[in-house]
Order: structure tokens, then sequence, then C-alpha cells
């Protein structure tokens, strides 16, 4: 694991998780208390104003992954075998 990677983990890591734990207490609390479920647009605002940052963080984490794995690779991406549209499926 690089630096960079440690870095980004311990920056991103908390920041997704409280988007997690919040989505999972507005779940639960509206579940279990009526009042709250009537007051629930500005839970749903917080937890869509988190949902930016998380996402971005989390495309840069999955960009920063696949660029380890073209790097591992010998700088060349694998693509998934598929068959090619000329050759029939049963032989």
């Amino acid at each position: 694991m690089t630096g960079t990677t440690l870095l980004v983990m311990i920056v991103t890591a908390p920041i997704v998780f409280a988007w997690l734990g919040l989505a999972i207490w507005i779940i639960w609390s509206a579940t279990q208390n009526p009042t709250v479920l009537d007051n629930i647009e500005g839970l749903l605002t917080a937890l869509a104003v988190l949902t930016l940052p998380v996402g971005t963080m989390l495309t840069a984490l999955y960009r920063h992954w696949e660029q380890e794995q073209t790097n591992s690779n010998g700088g060349t991406k694998e693509k998934p075998n598929r068959p090619s549209n000329d050759t029939p499926e049963n032989p």
C-alpha cells in the first residue's frame, strides 16, 4: 500500500462511514418514531449533501485502483473475453 493510498483511505473512510451511518440512522428512526417520519426532509437533505462528496471520493478510489491494476499488468488493461459476433454460439 502506497502512502497516497493510505492517505486517501484515512480521509475517505470516516466520511463514507458517516454517510452510511446517517442513512442507517434515518431509516431506523423513521421506522421507530412517527414524528421523525413527519419531519424527515431535513435529514434527507443532510444525506443528499453528503452524497456528492462520497460519490466523488469513491470514484477517485476506483480510478486509483484501476490505475494500479493497469500498472501491475505492464501498462495494458485486460479486456474480458467476449465471443465475436461472426462465430456461431453453438457449433
